[in-house]
């Protein structure tokens, strides 16, 4: 039993030198591995960054004129108003409220629940009747989901014209005392006619008066085209030399308008006298006024003719050797285009706003009229219709200064004006 013990220790002591002798493994080295080519991952760019909510536009509101009167001629008695949503989708409701420009409570508030592009103010107040003369603003007010009308934007002022020109009629000598009817005498009658105007709500632009017979007729109208003083001198006689009626009144009745379209009526009354016995030196009936109708081709003068018009009308009273010569003419340049071009002679032109509208309501109207009367007088002669344009340009091209009183009347003429194709 001693003997086992020994040779077990003997064993152990073998056993723990053989550990301590022995060198400690070498450590297993792997061989270096060949990096795999690395590609990038793709790099994303980031969304910008977008507000959750985004301001929207703000509604606006304009007004289309600087004023009107709900007493002129249609259209011109309304007044609209453009409206730009900024945010349509949120209106649940909106209100166009009409204040006076010095403040105070709405005369008039237009109401709805859908976006619309634009209002229009009839000029009367919510009762229907007009409300004062004055400068107004229109305020657009909007509410959303919360029901609260909000202002939004304001109008420039602008005008609510209901005060119409007035004035007077001033005529001398009262009676008058025409010559014979079926005569001209010279010296001849002179009667001056003068209307004194006075502008209302707003300026006054222009005027026409007619020289009425008592059971209706007209028998003389004028225009302030060729009376910038507001000053007629006049004969006494219609266009077609017709004389007034002795021991008739007449009534004169003025229509003046404002650059809003508002119109005021003057009246006079005309006592005609009868005329005396004597018949005194009888004169050749005058013409109407001649006008001269150039004729150009390729903007070269080709030739130039004389037409007459009555004042204020477009009745030609034809040249019918001009006409003639003028359709040969035409004839001899087939090909061309061709157009006849009114033109007329600015009165008012010291007063921008009034000559504005004096080009506009009549010498553009009256310059195409005359160019059409032209065109109809070579279609009777001969010509295609359909190869005459007209135009009318007012007094947008003179030839002579409006204050020139030797040669305005140059500027009232009829261009044909022939172009090679």
């Amino acid at each position: 039993m001693k003997e086992s013990k020994i040779l077990l220790g003997l064993v152990y002591l073998l056993m723990l030198v053989a550990c301590q002798g022995t060198p400690p493994p070498a450590p297993v080295v792997e061989a270096p591995k060949v990096a795999a080519e690395v590609v990038p991952a793709p790099v994303e760019t980031p969304a910008p960054m977008v507000a959750e909510i985004v301001a929207s536009l703000p509604d606006s509101l304009q007004a289309t004129r600087d004023g009107f009167s709900p007493r002129a001629a249609v259209p011109a008695n309304t007044l609209e108003l453009k409206i730009q949503w900024g945010a349509p989708e949120k209106v649940v409701e909106w209100a166009v409220r009409f204040v006076p420009e010095a403040g105070g409570e709405a005369v008039r508030t237009l109401r709805g629940t859908q976006t619309v592009p634009s209002v229009t103010w009839d000029g009367l107040d919510d009762s229907g009747l007009e409300p004062p003369q004055g400068r107004y603003v229109a305020v657009l007010q909007t509410a959303g989901a919360d029901a609260v009308l909000i202002n939004q934007d304001t109008t420039e002022p602008f005008v609510l014209d209901l005060v119409p020109p007035s004035g007077t009629i001033s005529i001398s000598p009262l009676p008058f005392l025409p010559g014979p009817a079926e005569a001209i005498v010279t010296p001849s009658a002179e009667l001056i006619i003068e209307l004194s105007i006075i502008s209302g709500g707003a300026p006054w632009t222009t005027w026409r008066l007619g020289v009425i017979h008592p059971d209706g007729r007209r028998f003389r109208d004028f225009i302030n085209e060729e009376h910038r003083d507001d000053r007629i001198v006049w004969n006494g006689r219609a266009l077609n030399n017709a004389q007034l009626e002795a021991g008739t009144t007449y009534n004169l009745v003025a229509e003046v308008f404002d650059v809003y379209g508002n119109k005021g009526i003057l009246t006079a009354e005309l006592p005609v006298q009868a005329a005396p016995e004597p018949v005194v030196e009888v004169v050749q009936t005058p013409q109407p006024q001649a006008m001269p109708v150039v004729v150009t081709l390729d903007g070269k003068l080709l030739a130039e003719f004389v037409a007459y018009f009555a004042p204020y009308s477009s009745v030609l009273e034809a040249n019918q050797e001009a006409i003639l010569m003028l359709v040969e003419l035409l004839k001899s340049a087939p090909g061309t285009a061709i157009t006849i071009v009114g033109h007329a002679n600015q009165v008012l032109y010291q007063d921008p706003v009034k000559a504005a509208y004096e080009q506009a309501e009549t010498l553009v109207p009256l310059s195409l009229a005359r160019a059409a009367a032209v065109r109809q007088a070579l279609v009777q002669a001969g010509i295609a219709e359909g190869t005459l344009g007209v135009a009318g340009m007012g007094a947008s091209e003179p030839v002579a200064a409006f204050s020139d009183a030797a040669n305005r009347w140059k500027n009232r003429r009829v261009g044909v004006e022939m172009n090679s194709q």
